[in-house]
Order: C-alpha cells, then structure tokens, then sequence
C-alpha cells in the first residue's frame, strides 16, 4: 500500500486537537504492524504557519474576506495563518513516490476553513470541546509560559473567543465527523484509524453505523455530521 491520505483535525483553541493527532498516530502505527504495511505519519500545525506580512494585505478570494473581514493586529484572525504555505507543503508530500502510506495530519483553528485543503482531505475531523475547559487549558498553557492569568484572560476574551464564535464553529458543518469527550474514547479512535486505512484504497470512506453514537446519547466520543 502507498499513497498519501489527509486529515484535517479542526476545532478551538486547547480543545485537544494535537492529543487527537497523537492518539490517532498510534492506532495507526498498531494498525500498520498487524497487517505488516509501511506507514509514515507527519503533523503539519498550522500554528507554526503564521504570515510574516500584514494579514489585511493579503489577497483573497473578495467573497471569503466579506465573511472573515481584514483581520488587521489580530494573531487568532484566519488571515494570520498562511494556508497558502500548507498546502504547498501538502502537495509536496502527496508528490512522493515511495512504497509507504503517508498519513499527513493537518491540525489547527482552520483546518476545515480552506476549501482547497478539504477537497484533498481523505476524513476531515472537528473537535467539540466545552468552553470552561479550553480557557482553563489556554491559562495552564500560558503559565507555563510565563503569561500571567490576567494576560491569558485578556487575551482568550479579546481574541479567542470571539475567534471561535465567528470563525472557527462554522466549519464544524465541514466535518465528517464531530469528535466529543466520551466513554467509548478507544473504540472511536480504532474506528477512524481504520478509516483511514480504508480511504487510502477508495475515495468512499464509510463508518460501522454499529459504532456510530449519537449526539444525543450519554458523553458521545463522536457523531456523524
């Protein structure tokens, strides 16, 4: 088996999107020693992929920017990431030709935003994490950072969170699945590293409807959008 698969992993700030990432990589490497396939897994965070220019300078689509607007001295504005530089990353790494099956993890605030990274995309994931918990998170982080409360507050009310509103929770409808804390955590993990498997061979990716739970159901670990 060779050929590159992609995954998008979206969702809010400390919502938990690069433990997915990391949970994922080992179901999947457990996956790939059973069934003796080679498999190479890569993170791209889009964090690490920030524009050095203004970010209401840069050239878009008119249509995107009536929606997401300028995005002038806000470091959490979509327009501060540069997708463009992702994506050439991306098809650098599906340009490869070697026997192993590249799993290419694409993790950030707007990893479901572009609809270039989507149409590559073999499972587009978004994690829905409750909002006490990712400030709580985000203050953790900043601390350890030297970032006092105050500042991680400030900042997560003056930028994050409005962020996340406008932003970020409207690609949740891109999802192919919404990813939730739940009881039945390992068995959704084992779940989507199958399909992933699967989408490397197909361009139909299917979900057991016996491991599906709905969103309705006590402490849900995913649904289908």
């Amino acid at each position: 088996m060779s050929g590159t698969v992609i995954v998008l992993i979206g969702g809010g700030e400390c919502s938990g999107k690069k433990t997915l990432c990391k949970e994922l990589e080992h179901q999947i490497k457990l996956a790939a020693e059973r069934s003796e396939r080679q498999v190479v897994c890569e993170l791209l965070d889009m964090s690490t992929y920030n524009r050095q220019s203004d970010p209401a300078a840069v050239s878009v689509d008119p249509s995107i920017k009536r929606v997401v607007g300028s995005g002038r001295n806000n470091p959490y504005h979509p327009f501060s990431f540069d997708i463009d530089a992702i994506i050439d990353e991306v098809q650098v790494i599906r340009q490869r030709n070697d026997r192993a099956l590249n799993v290419v993890f694409v993790v950030g605030l707007y990893a479901l935003l572009d609809a270039r990274l989507r149409d590559m995309a073999s499972i587009k994931l978004f994690i829905d994490e409750d909002a006490d918990l990712r400030y709580s998170r985000a203050v953790k982080r900043g601390q350890k950072q030297g970032i006092s409360v105050q500042q991680s507050t400030d900042t997560y009310l003056r930028y994050s969170k409005l962020a996340m509103e406008q932003f970020v929770v409207p690609t949740r409808k891109y999802a192919d699945l919404i990813v939730h804390k739940g009881s039945d955590r390992q068995r959704g993990l084992e779940l989507i590293a199958g399909a992933i498997f699967q989408s490397s061979s197909t361009t139909e990716v299917s979900f057991s409807s016996s491991f599906i739970t709905n969103e309705d159901t006590v402490e849900p670990f995913y649904e289908v959008s």
